[in-house]
């Protein structure tokens, strides 16, 4: 998996992933959040999945594992464009519950906003 961290404002960062989430993609993501946070807490991390193509069950485990990391720092996580099918596997196992999933970087901008 490839994970490039992006910055919107003081207040966002976006790892851009790309390939397959699963076991394998557990120390880049955590350590690129790990460096965002690094620099302060209370931060939004966006996960965008428009560029994945498959999501495995340690996958799952991995983005919970981000959660719990946010949760630490006092910030939040969401998901972004991830493809209809990896939609509907987070609506099955109900990590749509723990995490908000967007479909598009617009829906994401009416509710949550720009970043300051």
């Amino acid at each position: 998996m490839k994970v490039e961290l992006q910055w919107e404002g003081d207040s966002r960062f976006v790892l851009v992933c790309a390939g397959d989430l699963g076991w394998d993609a557990n120390d880049i993501l955590i350590k690129k959040a790990s460096e965002a946070f690094a620099r302060r807490g209370g931060l939004q991390m966006v996960l965008d999945l428009e560029d994945v193509d498959c999501v495995t069950s340690a996958g799952i485990g991995v983005l919970l594992q981000l959660r719990s990391q946010a949760a630490e720092q006092d910030g939040s996580i969401m998901i972004i464009c991830p493809s209809p099918a990896i939609r509907q596997l987070f609506k099955t196992v109900g990590l749509d519950r723990h995490i908000p999933v967007f479909h598009d970087w617009s829906a994401f901008r009416d509710l949550v906003g720009e970043a300051g």
